[in-house]
């Protein structure tokens, strides 16, 4: 006689996604205020957390890739919050599919050096482009900076 198949093991979201979800969206417009009204907003969604100094990092790096959105991808977009066990998600799409790359600009260029700050600064990012447009994202982790120095 064949033995029943052995049950299959799932994994459940972790407890806090489940009972303690805090998450924030949010549009921003093609506008010169753009990066500084979502730097305002995420550093203000991670104080409301309790998540610290967090927040400045992650409105520095938002600012960045909002300024990108609007001055090479020409359009507003959705800037996406998502608080993580230790730190903070961030993803910023807007209306371009074209790929940002990382430049390395000589030391006398006053731009092109926001991505290569994400690329330093985040624990991990990426990019997802769809035919229409394309998100930037990239985590960032909670840490203590009066223990630093």
């Amino acid at each position: 006689m064949d033995e029943p198949p052995a049950p299959q093991t799932v994994e459940a979201a972790p407890v806090w996604a489940r009972r303690h979800r805090r998450a924030l969206r949010a549009e921003f417009a093609e506008s010169a205020y753009a990066p500084s009204e979502m730097r305002d907003l995420v550093r203000a969604a991670a104080r409301s957390w309790g998540l610290g100094d967090v927040g400045a990092l992650a409105a520095l790096l938002v600012s960045e890739l909002v300024t990108n959105a609007v001055e090479h991808g020409g359009s507003g977009g959705v800037v996406e919050v998502e608080a993580l066990p230790a730190g903070l998600r961030v993803r910023v799409t807007d209306h371009s599919p074209v790929r940002p790359q990382v430049q390395h600009p000589r030391a006398d260029e006053p731009a092109g050096r926001g991505l290569s700050i994400v690329d330093q600064l985040s624990r991990r990012w990426g990019v997802e482009v769809a035919s229409a447009e394309k998100t930037v994202w990239f985590e960032v982790d909670d840490v203590d900076l009066s223990s630093h120095g």
